[in-house]
């Protein structure tokens, strides 16, 4: 009768065993480093722009390339972690750009508070990176994109904000426009 209840805690354990040490190791493999802030550009510049990554390699290649892009005489940038967005006034920025992995097909906890703060959820763009690049956000109506991590998405990826940008600053041209 022992010899069968250690067999049988053999055969439970076992599974359960390998399936921690699984998740343990996707968790691992998975984690997001965190990016140091920096800013470019003039802070009376009239387009600010926050952009909030995570620390992974193709992040920070991407944020890069999107600063490279984007700076310039008209903008200022402010590139911030993910795990700080809870520290900005969303009200402060023209255009926020948040970079972020979905993991179980959710985004991190930091920024989905922040953005149910955001009163104007229109000059939010959301680079989300996932698996096989096809998971989105769902919870918020905003313009987003989803791409796997891979180095070959970023010209698409710069291409798509870059748009989105412009389609931004000509509706806040149009809208100072009416008011005069």
């Amino acid at each position: 009768m022992k010899k069968c209840l250690k067999i049988l805690v053999a055969v439970v354990s076992i599974p359960i065993v390998l399936l921690i040490v699984l998740l343990l190791s996707y968790i691992i493999v998975n984690q997001q480093g965190v990016i140091e802030p920096f800013q470019v550009g003039d802070p009376t510049s009239e387009n600010q722009i926050l952009i909030a990554s995570q620390g992974t390699e193709f992040k920070i290649k991407l944020v890069e390339n999107l600063v490279e892009q984007l700076k310039g005489d008209q903008n200022y940038l402010s590139v911030i972690d993910c795990t700080t967005l809870g520290n900005e006034n969303d009200k402060e920025w023209g255009t926020i750009i948040i970079i972020h992995t979905l993991q179980i097909h959710e985004m991190p906890e930091e920024a989905k508070a922040f953005l149910s703060e955001v009163e104007d959820l229109s000059k939010v763009m959301l680079v989300s990176t996932s698996g096989a690049g096809d998971d989105k956000v769902e919870s918020f109506e905003v313009d987003a994109i989803s791409s796997a991590s891979r180095n070959s998405a970023i010209p698409e990826i710069k291409k798509w904000v870059g748009e989105k940008l412009q389609k931004n600053l000509k509706t806040k041209l149009i809208a100072l426009g009416n008011k005069n």
